[in-house]
């Protein structure tokens, strides 16, 4: 060090290869795989696997049988009514044919509705359906239905879905493959009237996710198709880290965008002389974010909802709000349990609402609730007894 620092010339050259390097590490940094899902507003996640595996844990726990015994009724009655309808002129008998098939290679079920929801929830660990807002509510609106894509992930090559084999002989449907690589496959379906005319064209792309076995397809625009596909090349980050989370099963995501899209909507299409109008942008322009997340174990579901807005008064003011909201409500349906005129439902939504934390933290007003097996036993009790009416 004593050397380089005594020649003029070493040091020199000391910090040209200083800056080359930090320049480089920069632009790795800048080169980072994007989310697929970074310029959407709007992101609805679910994942079946996740559910099947906490609807697992709680049978394993507490035992099912007879709430499985009532399901079981209710797909042998949903494979009835197909059997009614596949003789039926219109009725879909390829597709039904080819995916009856598909499902039974791939489950061993017999039942088409049972190889239908065994594959769901076996080979698909989420769908994403998310929505791309334009900077304002006009730039949305006449954006019609592009800002809106499905994308769904499957752990199991998705490629025997292949819907060519039997749209073929179809004149109103139409499939284009427009690029078919190891890892990479697009194209557009085009869905014509019984005339001719065109009626839709829905994009479409599959990819194999990096760094894991695992696929994604993409429905949509093919702007929005063409740019999740080539995120979903570089980074599968978006779903490993969700199926890391320990049960997570549900997480709703809205942006600032959202609400400052919202808050426009409101006030173009609404009479902004009227005070409630004035009370509902006021509020709709506090919110910066919001996020609802919902995960299961063996011994039931929790919910939370996290609200950011633009500062700790505020959110101070909506922990009080629904804190009060709470009570009112719990004091309701307690007068109405006194006088013998509580329903069912309504006791069910009371044993709830027993469960509600409502907190600040910070600029955020948090809430959570708790959804145990007792209480989905009931709703389940509930819900079989109206089925049997």
């Amino acid at each position: 060090m004593t050397t380089l620092l005594k020649r003029p010339a070493s040091w020199a050259l000391f910090a040209i290869l200083t800056a080359v390097a930090f320049c480089s590490c920069a632009a790795v940094r800048a080169q980072e795989p994007v989310c697929p899902f970074n310029d959407d507003s709007i992101i609805f996640y679910s994942s079946p696997t996740s559910l099947a595996k906490a609807g697992i844990a709680m049978n394993k726990k507490y035992g099912f049988q007879d709430e499985l015994a009532c399901v079981n009724k209710l797909l042998d009655k949903a494979d009835a009514e197909l059997a009614k309808l596949y003789n039926d002129e219109e009725f879909p008998k390829e597709q039904f044919d080819y995916y009856h098939k598909l499902f039974q290679k791939a489950t061993g079920q017999d039942s088409f509705v049972r190889g239908l929801l065994v594959s769901y929830f076996k080979y698909v660990d989420g769908v994403v359906v998310a929505v791309e807002l334009g900077d304002s509510f006009q730039e949305t609106k006449d954006m019609g239905a592009d800002p809106l894509s499905l994308t769904v992930f499957f752990n199991a090559n998705p490629s025997a879905l292949d819907a060519r084999e039997y749209l073929k002989d179809d004149p109103r449907v139409s499939v284009e493959v427009t690029k078919e690589e190891e890892n990479h496959m697009a194209g557009n379906v085009t869905i014509k009237k019984d005339d001719g005319d065109k009626l839709a064209t829905i994009y479409f792309a599959g990819v194999k996710l990096s760094d894991c076995d695992k696929y994604a397809v993409v429905f949509g625009s093919r702007a929005n198709t063409e740019k999740k596909a080539e995120r979903l090349l570089k980074t599968s980050e978006f779903i490993t880290k969700r199926l890391a989370e320990p049960g997570l099963v549900d997480e709703r995501i809205i942006k600032e965008k959202a609400f400052k899209v919202l808050s426009e909507a409101i006030a173009a299409t609404r009479d902004t002389d009227d005070d409630a109008i004035k009370t509902s942008i006021k509020i709709v322009d506090t919110l910066k974010a919001a996020r609802v997340t919902v995960t299961a174990n063996e011994d039931g579901y929790t919910s939370q909802l996290c609200v950011e807005v633009q500062d700790e008064e505020t959110a101070q003011g909506y922990v009080d709000l629904l804190n009060g909201g709470v009570a009112v409500m719990k004091l309701a349906a307690s007068n109405k349990k006194d006088k013998g005129e509580l329903k069912p439902e309504e006791e069910l939504g009371l044993e709830a609402l027993s469960t509600v934390k409502i907190e600040r933290d910070g600029v955020k007003a948090k809430a959570k609730a708790v959804v145990s097996v007792e209480l989905l036993r009931k709703a389940f009790a509930f819900a079989k007894e109206k089925c049997d009416r």
